[in-house]
């Protein structure tokens, strides 16, 4: 009912990032209702920009899932954005990048020279994912060729990995969903959900995101 997976693609990439850097063990779990509720740039339970979790980062710093567990809806705590618990303030020198300009896809090799520095926030087409049914046998899954272009993203997830068929993506559906949370995405073009249109990470300048919905 609230279209969040913004927060959650965000608050993902900006817990491997802590990870990443030494900061945190791997267990840290920052909070998505934060974001939900106190960015200002982008829409709440009615979508937003794959940007703006990081930008709202690099402002205030990031608290904690215990402090602001999720509730899947912009109306809670009032003093949560005025005066909120912060508990990490370590992105204050990133810098976001964005692959984003409307048109262009990114390829493979350069999608997977970013995830070797690590996850990647991307959009994605999720119109079929419901249907996503991995046996122990098959666990790619190929989006219809008309799900895989520019103009059907809806979705913002997390891309971990890759193998030499697939992409590795955690989504924010549940465990129960797919292999434990994730699905495998066949990186065939014309079969892979749209990824490659908007890869979000830090490093270098921004550009104009693109809006998804959740």
């Amino acid at each position: 009912q609230c279209g969040s997976c913004w927060t959650f693609s965000g608050a993902g990439f900006l817990e491997s990032e802590l990870v990443r850097r030494r900061i945190t063990s791997n267990t840290v779990d920052l909070s998505e209702q934060y974001i939900l509720k106190c960015d200002t740039s982008s829409f709440g339970c009615s979508g937003g920009y794959l940007t703006s979790p990081l930008k709202l980062a690099i402002k205030t710093g990031m608290p904690t899932e215990a402090n602001y567990p999720y509730k899947a809806t912009t109306s809670y705590s009032t003093t949560m954005c005025s005066s909120p618990i912060i508990t990490y303030k370590n992105f204050t020198t990133s810098v976001i990048y964005s692959s984003w300009n409307g048109s262009t896809r990114q390829t493979d090799a350069q999608i997977i020279t970013r995830l070797a520095r690590g996850p990647l926030i991307i959009s994605v087409c999720a119109s079929q994912w419901g249907s996503y049914a991995p046996t122990s046998t098959n666990r790619k899954f190929s989006c219809g060729s008309s799900y895989s272009t520019i103009n059907c993203l809806n979705h913002a997830v997390l891309l971990i990995g890759y193998t030499s068929t697939e992409w590795i993506v955690k989504n924010s559906w549940g465990t129960s969903w797919g292999v434990g949370g994730y699905i495998y995405v066949s990186r065939t073009l014309s079969a892979n959900c749209g990824i490659g249109f908007e890869v979000v990470t830090f490093s270098s300048p921004t550009i104009t995101p693109a809006y998804v919905w959740g």
